[in-house]
Formats: structure tokens, C-alpha cells, sequence
């Protein structure tokens, strides 16, 4: 995603449901189902229990300046680490990414949603809880959303996260090892190092290759010559 609002609102018709954090306006329900991104609750009426939608505060104008912090997050934390055992750095965007509330640049974050609460005034931010499970001794993280469940994935296979070698271009790798982001940045790269070596060994190749041929033609008569 480009800096402009234009690109920001294309890429929000394009996919509805990535936006990076969940925030909902607390006193906008409905009884039928709303378009995408919404999500469904249990709300208390006279009969008793009844199923609820509410909307999301997403792609708007106004949620602009916050998806950038978002994608400026992971852009950050694509990068390679720093040789060491730990990457706390990366490990701090990765938690702002994931709603996790303890980055060292929460701040920011608040700074850019004050637009969305002018507009909004009952809007609220979701978080995402890690739970402790008693009986497995292990914590659980609870995604709010396809963007965390996303970069939650991503986290766990960091060695996914690669940049383009020729082009700089961000994508997921398939494999460890793989430096390209398509076959297209490969074939090229593949493609210039072939004729960088036949520059420069391209001649000597040629010389060799005819007087291998002029000697197995000699052979070849000689032979038939007997």
C-alpha cells in the first residue's frame, strides 16, 4: 500500500475484512447481518438472548493516518534481524500488529486513532487477549481479526518474511532458501548472469568449442579413412 488516501481506499474494496485492528462504535446494532467487516454478538432483549451485528469502523477517510502506522509496523518488522539471540525491536512491532498493547510504540497508535474517536465518539478499540491455560501450562493468543490471525502466522515462520533480492519487493517464501519474489525477478537475474559470463568468457568458449570440433572431425575422417 502507497501513501495516498486513494490507494488506501482501493485497497480497502479490495479487501474488507484486513483491516489491521478491530473497532467497533458500542451503540450501532442490528438484528440482520451486516456487510463486511461486522462481527456477531449475543445482546440481552425482553425474550432472552438474541444474535446482533455490529459493524466495523474500517476504511474510512478518517482511519487513513492509523493503517499507515500499521503497514509502517510491518515494514519494520520484515526487516532481517540484527545477529543475536533475541530481536526485541521487531518483537515489540509484532506486538502492536498482533493487538497486543505493549510495543514501545503504543503512543503513536493512540495519537493516530484521535481522528477516529473525533468522528466516532462511542468508538471502541478491540484488543487481543493472551490467555493463560491452566491445564497445558501454555498461554494462548486469540486473534481479533484476519489481520492478526495473519501476522500471528507470520510471526511463527518469520523466516517467511523476505525481500526481493532484485527488486526489493516484500513477499512470503515457499522455502528458506528462496531470494526471488517471482520467477519473473529469477529468470531475469539468471538471464543477466549468463550474459555477464559469456562477455567475459564468451570468445575463449567459442575457440574452444571449434577446435574440440575441428579435432572429432579429424578423428572422424581418420577413422573412416581405415
Amino acid at each position: 500500500m502507497g501513501d495516498s488516501l486513494e490507494e488506501f481506499l482501493a485497497f480497502g474494496r479490495q479487501s474488507p475484512t484486513f483491516f489491521p485492528v478491530t473497532i467497533r462504535p458500542r451503540r450501532e446494532f442490528s438484528e440482520t447481518p451486516l456487510a463486511e467487516p461486522c462481527s456477531a454478538d449475543l445482546g440481552i432483549t425482553a425474550e432472552g438472548k438474541k444474535k446482533r451485528w455490529v459493524r466495523h469502523i474500517a476504511w474510512e477517510p478518517v482511519c487513513h493516518r492509523l493503517v499507515l502506522f500499521y503497514r509502517d509496523c510491518l515494514r519494520f518488522g520484515w526487516q532481517p534481524p540484527e545477529p543475536g539471540p533475541y530481536d526485541i525491536a521487531t518483537g515489540e512491532n509484532f506486538e502492536i500488529l498482533m493487538g497486543l498493547e505493549t510495543g514501545y510504540r503504543y503512543a503513536e497508535r493512540e495519537d493516530a486513532l484521535q481522528a477516529i474517536f473525533a468522528a466516532h465518539e462511542f468508538a471502541e478499540v478491540a484488543s487481543s487477549p493472551i490467555l493463560a491455560d491452566w491445564k497445558t501450562g501454555s498461554f494462548i493468543y486469540s486473534p481479533s481479526n484476519d489481520f492478526q490471525r495473519a501476522v500471528y502466522i507470520l510471526f511463527r515462520e518469520g523466516w517467511r518474511a523476505k525481500t526481493c533480492v532484485r527488486c526489493s519487493r516484500r513477499f512470503i517464501a515457499d522455502k528458506p532458501v528462496q531470494r526471488y519474489c517471482s520467477t519473473k525477478c529469477s529468470g531475469e537475474t539468471k538471464r543477466e548472469r549468463n550474459l555477464d559470463w559469456w562477455n567475459k568468457h564468451g570468445k575463449k568458449w567459442r575457440k574452444q568449442r571449434k577446435a574440440s570440433s575441428r579435432h572429432k572431425a579429424k578423428k572422424f575422417i581418420g577413422k573412416r579413412g581405415e
